[in-house]
């Protein structure tokens, strides 16, 4: 079989399996919406009861999750609000055409024409039309957006910060750079958030610059981050190319001002980033954003405090006192991606696992008991959003560089709910944190229980080995007493005894659509194999004058 034509079924398979995704998807936990444990208090009555109607409770997905009828269901069960895991990002509305820009075309900005690339929204407007019939179904209670991210050093193509969108070709000056950043944000509020826009008001805010600030030196990210990171890849983990092209913080501060001359202005503007509770980094974001606040062109609402933490290590006061320095600046505080990693978590051991499920919610309580502080303290919180939904579809299941993300690859156990759709104790941190410890005391009895189950089942059983080598004992001096001629004895017994060839087999656990897709792909493999062996018997016969 000739090489390139298995190259060409392979490709052909792999394109068919992104173009079915959400139908995969849709299938993949078909059944799972029955596991939402619907009888549960709503996450976001059970917050908002606490800190006010107007609380976000939110929780992040993407497309292949959102097109998951168990995750829409969970959502709308517990969420007021959702953020685009990916598909807002600028590779996402390119198409996800890193290496080569996805043709351009030509638009007005300013009274001026200009070149620009052509972008995709229908990632980010599949999601949009679930969440918007949801409304149009629901309009008591409605689900709301959050924009993820306009400017950002990772996941944006190099290629557009370059001339004629080539990354083989210089980088362009700040004046035209300018003039991109402008229209990509025109763009993509308008799009979303304009007049004409048929989401208008399911946007409650938008993250505009993210992760500017290093960990290093708790200054501006620049594009020397990372020394083994060059700029000529396609996309960057570390290293900004937006800091490359201006050689300062301006374009930060144009991004905000620009995002302020296209937004509503109900949309909340934020600034985002991670390590948030890191003292040194907090003084960084600070200057960041007085900086912003000093243009009077611009607008900045709210630090989004990621919260990315660790639950054997993270410190609530550290928390507050970072959370306070950005509060001061006069904007809201929202914590925007919430999870927390484990460092010992092992799925397979119970005990450890109530053991970290137990130290997780109290981890989560005592965060939220200090947004509830510095709410009763006057402060602005905004509320907070989960990075995530169940545990096995969270980003910290592999292992990851980017700021935050799991450096182990080790299982994890982040967020409020489990594999099986089902609430863990985190989700009592929100609702009825007395049940935290309550839920581990039973699992204590529980495990005591067991034990002595199992002792005194091991007791029986010693016991019943005596008792038959006794019977044994007793039945064979019996034998050698009795004089009993078996052949004069007429043995009439009914043995209602099962045939074992007769035993029903087990219902196949395998489900039907996995045999049936198996066996059409083995139906379209072989029709291929014998097309492509019938081409070659039976082929065109080549011209005379055909090169050889």
């Amino acid at each position: 079989m000739k090489k390139s034509f298995l190259i060409r079924v392979a490709a052909l398979a792999v394109a068919t399996v992104f173009a079915l995704s959400p139908v995969l998807n849709a299938y993949a936990d078909e059944g799972d919406e029955d596991k939402i444990e619907t009888e549960l208090t709503p996450l976001r009555d059970a917050v908002s009861e606490v800190m006010g109607d107007d609380i976000i409770v939110g929780a992040a997905c993407t497309k292949d999750e959102l097109s998951r009828k168990a995750i829409q269901k969970l959502i709308e069960h517990h969420f007021n609000a959702v953020t685009f895991g990916n598909e807002l990002k600028p590779d996402a509305l390119f198409g996800y055409s890193n290496g080569k820009v996805p043709g351009t075309h030509t638009d007005e900005l300013n009274g001026k024409e200009i070149t620009v690339p052509n972008m995709d929204f229908s990632r980010a407007e599949y999601m949009c039309e679930i969440i918007y019939k949801w409304n149009q179904e629901n309009p008591d209670r409605p689900i709301k957006i959050r924009g993820h991210v306009l400017v950002w050093h990772s996941q944006t193509p190099e290629w557009f910060f370059h001339e004629d969108y080539d990354k083989t070709k210089p980088y362009v000056t700040p004046d035209e750079m300018n003039i991109r950043l402008e229209w990509y944000i025109r763009e993509v509020l308008t799009h979303f958030t304009g007049e004409d826009s048929k989401y208008k008001g399911m946007f409650y805010g938008w993250d505009v610059v993210n992760e500017a600030i290093s960990d290093g030196t708790k200054s501006y990210r620049t594009d020397t981050e990372n020394a083994s990171e060059q700029l000529s890849r396609d996309t960057h983990g570390s290293n900004s190319s937006w800091w490359h092209v201006y050689g300062n913080e301006q374009f930060i501060i144009n991004a905000f001002k620009y995002a302020n001359k296209y937004a509503p202005a109900d949309l909340d503007l934020y600034y985002n980033d991670y390590n948030d509770t890191d003292l040194s980094k907090a003084f960084g974001i600070v200057k960041l954003i007085e900086a912003v606040k000093a243009d009077p062109d611009t607008r900045i609402d709210g630090m989004g405090m990621q919260g990315h933490y660790n639950s054997n290590d993270m410190n609530d006061s550290k928390f507050e006192t970072c959370a306070k320095k950005y509060l001061e600046t006069g904007v809201k505080v929202m914590i925007t991606e919430w999870d927390l990693k484990s460092d010992n978590y092992d799925p397979n051991d119970e005990a450890n696992k109530v053991t970290e499920y137990t130290r997780q919610a109290h981890r989560y309580e005592a965060i939220y008991k200090k947004l509830i502080k510095l709410q009763e303290n006057g402060y602005d919180i905004a509320g907070f959003t989960f990075w995530g939904t169940i545990d096995k579809l969270s980003w910290l299941q592999t292992q990851s560089n980017v700021g935050g993300g799991s450096t182990t690859g080790n299982t994890q156990c982040p967020l409020l709910f489990d594999d099986d759709y089902h609430a863990k104790p985190a989700y009592w941190a929100f609702v009825d944190a007395d049940k935290i410890n309550d839920m581990q005391k039973a699992f204590k009895e529980k495990e005591k229980a067991e034990k002595e189950s199992a002792a005194s089942t091991e007791d029986s059983t010693e016991t019943s080995v005596d008792n038959k080598k006794i019977d044994v004992e007793v039945k064979d001096v019996d034998a050698e007493i009795k004089d009993v001629e078996v052949e004069d004895i007429d043995v009439n017994v009914d043995v209602n005894v099962d045939d074992p060839a007769k035993e029903k087999p087990h219902k196949r656990s395998t489900p039907m659509i996995i045999a049936t897709c198996a066996v059409i792909a083995a139906i379209v493999f072989a029709g291929s194999l014998a097309t492509q062996k019938y081409r070659e018997k039976h082929g065109p016969k080549k011209k005379k004058n055909d090169n050889k």
